[in-house]
Parts: C-alpha cells; structure tokens; sequence
C-alpha cells in the first residue's frame, strides 16, 4: 500500500468515525459526544450547546455536506474510473451506497423517522440500478 493510500485510508476512517459516532449519540441518546464536538466548532467551550435548532442546523448543514460530497465521489467515479476499471468501480460504489443506506435508514428508524429511511431509497435505486443494469446487459452479452 503506497503512503498516498494509507492516507486516504486514515481520511476515510476519519470521516466514518465520525459518522458512526454521530449515529451512536443519536440513536443511544447520548449527546455528550457530540456536544463536544458543537463546543470546538462553535468554540464556545462551555457545554451548554444542546441539540436545539441551531447545533440542528450546523448538524445538517454538515451532513448536507457529507452528502454533497458522496455525490461527487459518484460521479467521479462514474466517469474514467468505472470505463478504466469497472468491476472494481462497481464494487466501490456498491459498498459506499449500501453502507449510507444501512446505517442512514437504520439509525433514522431507531429515532423514529421511519419515512427517512424510505425515501432514502432514491438515492439508493440510483446507484445500484444503473450497476445492476449493466451488469445483467454484461451477462446477457457473455452468454450469446
């Protein structure tokens, strides 16, 4: 493994971290953790952020970020990525989004958004139908 993707591998298991601790303190109801992280991005350093309408905002004004972000990744991916390497593309992204879904959809069920996790369905047809597609055309292709 070259140093550039142990790097990118440290970056990534940053970010998941902080995913999944964020739905930790949500679904178990412990907010302490992320009261921490409001207290150093407000910088107010004093703990009486709440999970209010404001540390609500910043939360999904980060989470429209993160968002924003696995699209971009998508299409990235979509374009030289999936025609030089498409298995391997496919692949990546097939655990991306389904590892999005389940812990998205899952931890909006546990907080009582259920229609969340339906309407995260979209987005996840959007990914692995195009997949799916191509690789039954693939299949069907080999066998003639």
């Amino acid at each position: 493994m070259t140093l550039e993707q142990k790097r990118l591998r440290f970056g990534a298991g940053v970010i998941v971290g902080f995913g999944v601790l964020t739905w930790a303190a949500l679904v178990f109801g412990v907010s302490s953790p992320l009261v921490l992280l409001l207290d150093l991005v407000t910088l107010s350093g004093d703990g009486a952020e709440t999970l209010g309408k404001t540390p609500g905002q910043m939360l999904g004004a980060i989470m429209a970020g993160l968002c924003v972000g696995l699209g971009v990744i998508i299409w990235v991916m979509a374009g030289a990525h999936l025609a030089r390497m498409p298995h391997e593309t496919r692949t990546a992204l097939l655990v991306m989004i389904w590892s999005w879904y389940l812990v998205d959809s899952s931890g909006s069920i546990l907080v009582g958004a259920p229609m969340n996790a339906l309407a995260n369905l979209t987005f996840l047809i959007l990914v692995v139908w195009p997949i799916w597609a191509a690789r039954r055309a693939e299949r069907a292709t080999a066998t003639e």
